[in-house]
Parts: structure tokens; sequence; C-alpha cells
């Protein structure tokens, strides 16, 4: 029979019975790469989800008209903020005088920066605190700052703070309330409703902002009064975002802050997402250097 070359070595194999020593693959050796993806991705997934519980933790704001509303819209607004003390915002600053009351209930009184930017009263919007008018751009000035510390504090000459009388059938607050707004929007460099001509002086003297700009004139912040206040004053803007999306602006309202509060530069949601977010990339150097390292 002829042999092929199967059988040869199936012959071969019979005489020469040897230990067969088995070959073990060499052992592959990890890399820190697996490793740094694994960790990377869990980090990132972690601020990433810090980030969303922030988002949805953010303070809120519900903004009512009243009967000291002004004819023109604009305030005096009544404000409703959750965690107001989470945004610095100094409740205790309000009167609570009975012949000077601007804060109800826990709910303040409050006028709108911007003329011709609107919000929809009974709503609620996320919010945040800054030094920047941030819908139609540009600071919040000494001037505005000043006339609503005064207001706030239920000092602010000439505003007739009276909750109940009236004159030709319109509460006389309200119409404090018109002349205050129209100081408010002049020193903010806005136009008139309806997106008219520039707010003038003699416009807001027009509107009966005569005695509170006087008020403002005789005192230490007159010559820098459209100065940017930058946390001079103890006053910020709310900024008024959707909620669900924090690039749809709606009107900024003033507030007073804590001492050394009052915002930076207008994060809608107070610089925790920033925050977390730089907290997560540090933690992500800092472990790659470690990995690097060993």
């Amino acid at each position: 029979m002829r042999k092929n070359a199967k059988n040869v070595a199936c012959l071969m194999l019979s005489r020469h019975c040897e230990t067969i020593i088995p070959v073990v693959p060499p052992v592959k050796k990890y890399t820190h790469m697996k490793i740094k993806s694994t960790l990377f991705g869990g980090l990132a997934a972690a601020a990433l989800l810090a980030i969303s519980g922030a988002q949805a933790s953010a303070s809120t704001i519900v903004l009512n008209t009243n009967n000291f509303s002004d004819s023109a819209g604009g305030g005096e607004f009544a404000a409703t903020v959750t965690s107001p003390s989470s945004l610095g915002i100094n409740t205790a600053g309000y009167s609570t005088n009975a012949a000077t009351q601007t804060i109800f209930n826990g709910n303040f009184e409050t006028f709108c920066l911007e003329a011709n930017v609107e919000f929809n009263p009974g709503v609620t919007y996320n919010v945040s605190v800054s030094q920047t008018v941030l819908k139609t751009g540009g600071p919040l000035t000494i001037g505005a700052a000043w006339l609503y510390t005064q207001f706030a504090a239920g000092t602010l000459s000439g505003y007739n703070y009276s909750q109940t009388s009236k004159t030709g059938g319109q509460y006389d607050r309200a119409i404090s309330a018109l002349g205050l707004q129209y100081a408010i929007w002049y020193l903010q460099a806005q136009s008139e409703p309806g997106n008219g001509p520039l707010i003038t002086l003699t416009d807001a003297n027009n509107h009966g902002a005569g005695a509170f700009l006087t008020d403002l004139a005789n005192s230490a912040y007159s010559a820098t009064k459209f100065n940017a206040n930058n946390g001079t004053l103890g006053v910020a803007a709310l900024v008024l975002t959707t909620v669900g999306n924090p690039n749809d602006y709606h009107q900024d309202q003033l507030v007073l802050t804590s001492p050394g509060g009052g915002g930076g530069a207008g994060v809608p949601d107070g610089g925790a997402t920033v925050a977390l977010l730089g907290a997560a990339i540090g933690g992500m150097s800092f472990f790659k250097r470690r990995l690097a390292a060993a």
C-alpha cells in the first residue's frame, strides 16, 4: 500500500511518542487605555448626572401683577422665588412696615429692567442673579440699583406706599410705581414700550420720575448713576429663562442681594453647571497623571 504523507505522519507519531508540551499563548499585557476609558467615561457620566441634577433643582420664580402695577406694563410686580437664600437674595432688606411694606408673605415687590421684553404673569421660570441684563445687554446701573434699594427699604422720598389710597379711581401707589419704573428705564437706556424712541430725561419726568431722579441727584451716586453697579450696591438683576430652555430669556427684574452677593456675568443656573463640569475635568486630569506615572 502506498504511503501518503498523512500515513507517514501517523507512523512517525506512533514511533516517537514524546511528551507533548502544550503551547501556552503569551500573557496579554493590558495597557491603561481601557482603564482610562472606563474611568473617564464614568467621571463624565457622573458630571453629566450632577449637571442635570443642578439644572433640575434650579431656583424658580413666578411673577404676578397687582394693584400697584403701573399702566405702562411695568412694576410693581410681586415675585415669588424658590430657595431665595441660594441666590443670595436679601429678603430681610425689604420693608415689613405696614406703612411702607415692600414684602408680603415672603413675596417681594420688584420692577423690570427692560421696557420691551415680556413675561407671562403666573408662569414659572428658572431664575438666576446677574449684574448684566442678559436679554437686551448692558449692565445694571448704579442709579437703578440705588433707587431700588431706597424703594425696597421703604425710604424712597416721594413714593406713595399706601395700599389703599386712590386718586381718580387709580391707586396712588400705582402712580408712584409708574414714575419709578420710568426712572429705572431711563437709567437703563431703554426705549419707550412698543419699541418706541429712547426714553429721555424729559420723557421720564413726564411720567412722574422727577421726584425720584431728584433724590438720586442728591445722593452720593449722582455722578456715577450710569456706571455699572458690579456689586457696588446690594442689588442684582433676576434673569428669567424658560424652564427647559436656558437660552430663552424673559424680562429681567430687580432684587436685593446679601452683602458680597449679586451675581456675576449671568449664568442661568447660578454657575453650578460650570463648577460641576470643572470639577469633573479636574478629576479626569488628576487620574490621567496618576495613571501615566504608574
